[in-house]
């Protein structure tokens, strides 16, 4: 399928140079069509698997007798390395394009094909070409259909394979004849070419073959290899290592393996006493006597290996035995003060050669019993190492340092130090102790001890005024109801520990006013009061924590709280417990509730709740009334309300057979003629303060006589 494309203006105006490069140059050839070249076609040509093929000439005709012998292209291009090839055009003309083969190929040229596989210009679908130009897909052309040998024997080798000695190869009858080409093999690497090959000693535990290739205009590139051959391994006498240095701690042994004239390669391994102290290899070629070498003789075992020839291994003579070296050793002192607590450090002295890191220990004595260990490093007087803090166990006991110095090829060695004096008691050296914290009731004091020695125990008493305050024996001190006002505050701290002496340090005098403490809120907001906002129901006051300004109180403290209701703003007279029941006063209003804690030396903390949403009002408790009374005229019938809510007022209104009796609004009616022969019943009206006022009518009586 065509594909054409837009260029990029750069691109477009180099394309129009070329082709006004490509017309130049045809000018003056004499090349150019009759129609001007203004466009370009360009493309690829590959192979079946998508290489790109060199050497395929692309043909563009554009009149009707395309292809005809004797009839030229328009113009013609040919394919470079890549595959590529550019043709300048007339873009205003349609091409029937061909692509033939110019290369001398061994298996025969590629198919010559028209565009699109044509077979030939009469089925070719014409390209149109467009300015500046068009790029058309890649075209692939099929490989020639190569013939197979008929006769392609396998090659047989002659010879013995020994080193020295030649190979020959026949590569038996080829049918048809070609030219026939050899490579030679090791272990499938090449070696050599030709119909022969000298076997080398190199050549020895491999095995050798020959590949025969065969090559004909027209037939497929045919491959036959030989039956391997096997190469003996060659026989050598390399020479015996000798040993050289003295066997002896602190030096270093060589092999000396003198001159080989051929490459080799070589591993070495050395013995003591025909015991191996090294494992394999070619970087152990020196070696220095180890400590456990003493009295030992030593050999040094080398095993070469050559291309082509057998591994061989031979062994030196053996040396004298070992003779271990021995340390000078230096003379260890130890410093600084004998007492508990205090830190000794050791020097270990000069020893020769000296010590090396990792490579000696210090144990330090207690009357001559080890109680520390520390393997050392040069550095050791800039770390804990070589140092030893005195402690309780040592009181009484002397001290000193043992330093073991051990080294490849040396003899272990030892050197104890001169017993320091007996080690004294230890002494404390505090600063004195300081009181700080804030002068108010419930905040924490502490005091501040510092330079006891780590581990001690302290013991604390607090005083007020030269007194003695009780229970306060602790490090920090709450104030409280006691301490109002002003006071001078001192503590005492005694410190013990194992080992040292005990002191008690008396801090500097802490003269403050002490103030009331005040209440902190664990809640940010108190909550609205909870219950039923209704006229005749109770709401309840919230549960709302508070903490004291310090972090604790004295358990013998209790704090109280105390409850006022609000009505609005308003204060509600003797609403002080934690309920409050809603009255007719309240409907309409909302509801909050002042909240008061107290606590001996705290400043009273009044909080107050949300505010309710505001109360409805109360729905009266009501019973249908009765008539009673002897239904005549003449005499008085009496309206009973019954059980209504406590508080409740009525108003009343008779009826005379459903007809209200004007005038007949109280609570008695007395029956008259008009009443003769009606029946009678009253409405009972009941109404109160914030509750929905009722009406209910109570039953007709029997006819009035």
């Amino acid at each position: 399928m065509n594909s054409t494309f837009a260029l990029s203006r750069a691109r477009q105006s180099l394309y129009a140079m070329l082709v006004a490069a490509v017309l130049a140059v045809g000018s003056l050839a004499g090349a150019i069509p009759a129609h001007a070249a203004d466009a370009f076609l360009q493309g690829r040509v590959v192979d079946a698997e998508g290489k790109p093929l060199y050497g395929i000439q692309v043909s563009a005709f554009s009149g009707p007798d395309a292809g005809v012998s004797g009839v030229p292209a328009d113009t013609t291009g040919t394919t470079n390395t890549l595959g590529q090839y550019s043709l300048a055009l007339s873009s205003d003309r349609s091409y029937r394009l061909r692509y033939a083969d110019t290369q001398t190929r061994l298996d025969g040229p590629y198919i010559t094909e028209w565009h699109q596989d044509a077979a030939g210009p009469e089925t070719a679908v014409p390209v149109a070409v467009t300015s500046p130009g068009i790029t058309l897909p890649d075209t692939s052309l099929a490989a020639p259909v190569l013939e197979q040998f008929t006769d392609a024997p396998v090659p047989v080798l002659s010879g013995t394979g020994a080193p020295g000695t030649v190979l020959t190869v026949d590569p038996g009858t080829w049918s048809p004849e070609p030219v026939l080409t050899y490579a030679w093999h090791r272990n499938g690497a090449f070696v050599g070419s030709g119909t022969s090959l000298t076997v080398s000693p190199f050549y020895g535990g491999g095995n050798i073959t020959v590949k025969v290739t065969a090559k004909k205009s027209g037939y497929a590139t045919t491959t036959r290899e030989s039956a391997p051959v096997s190469v003996p391994l060659s026989e050598w006498d390399p020479p015996a290592p000798a040993i050289t240095g003295a066997p002896q701690g602190g030096t270093v042994l060589n092999a000396d393996i003198g001159l080989v004239a051929y490459p080799a390669t070589y591993e070495f391994q050395w013995f003591a006493d025909g015991a191996p102290v090294t494992p394999k290899g070619s970087y152990y070629r020196s070696y220095s006597p180890e400590t456990a070498d003493a009295g030992k003789r030593l050999t040094v075992q080398v095993t070469w290996s050559r291309p082509g020839f057998h591994t061989v291994t031979r062994t030196s003579a053996p040396t004298h035995p070992v003779v271990l070296a021995v340390f000078e050793p230096g003379i260890p002192t130890i410093s600084g003060t004998t007492k508990v607590g205090h830190t000794l450090t050791m020097d270990p002295g000069i020893w020769k050669p000296a010590l090396v890191q990792n490579n000696y220990k210090v144990e330090w004595l207690r009357d001559g019993d080890v109680v520390d260990m520390q393997w050392m490093d040069p550095w050791y007087f800039h770390t804990a190492a070589g140092k030893y803090t005195l402690t309780a166990a040592d009181l009484g006991k002397t001290i000193s340092v043992k330093v073991t110095s051990r080294r490849i090829g040396y003899e272990t060695t030892s050197k104890t130090s001169t017993p320091t004096e007996p080690v004294a008691i230890g002494t404390f050296n505090p600063a004195s102790p300081t009181i700080s914290g804030v002068p108010t009731v419930g905040h924490r004091w502490a005091v501040n001890s510092k330079g006891w020695a780590s581990g001690t125990t302290f013991k604390h008493q607090w005083y007020r005024d030269g007194l003695a305050v009780k229970g306060a024996t602790r490090p920090e001190f709450y104030p409280t109801v006691y301490d109002l006002g002003r006071h001078t505050y001192s503590v005492k701290v005694t410190g013990s520990k194992a080992g040292y002496t005990t002191l008690t340090k008396t801090s500097d005098p802490f003269t403050v006013t002490v103030a009331k403490g005040t209440f902190g809120n664990a809640e940010p907001v108190v909550v609205a009061p909870t219950g039923t906002k209704k006229v005749g129901y109770t709401l309840t006051a919230p549960e709302s924590a508070v903490y004291w300004s310090g972090p604790s109180v004295p358990s013998d403290e209790t704090h109280t709280m105390r409850y006022q209701w609000y009505r609005g703003s308003t204060a509600i007279k003797s609403a002080t417990g934690k309920t409050y029941k809603l009255t007719g006063s309240d409907a309409g209003k909302t509801i909050k509730v002042r909240l008061a804690t107290s606590l001996p030396g705290y400043n009273t903390s009044y909080r107050y709740s949300k505010a309710t949403t505001a109360v409805a009002k109360g729905t009266l408790k009501v019973s249908s009334p009765t008539v009673s009374g002897t239904k005549k005229v003449g005499y008085r019938l009496t309206a009973n309300p019954r059980t209504w809510t406590a508080g409740t007022k009525f108003t009343y209104q008779w009826y005379r057979s459903g007809r209200a009796i004007k005038g007949a609004t109280g609570r008695t009616y007395k029956l008259v003629t008009a009443d003769r022969y009606d029946t009678i019943k009253v409405k009972v009206t009941g109404y109160q303060t914030g509750y929905t006022t009722v009406a209910k009518t109570s039953a007709a009586t029997s006819k009035v006589r």
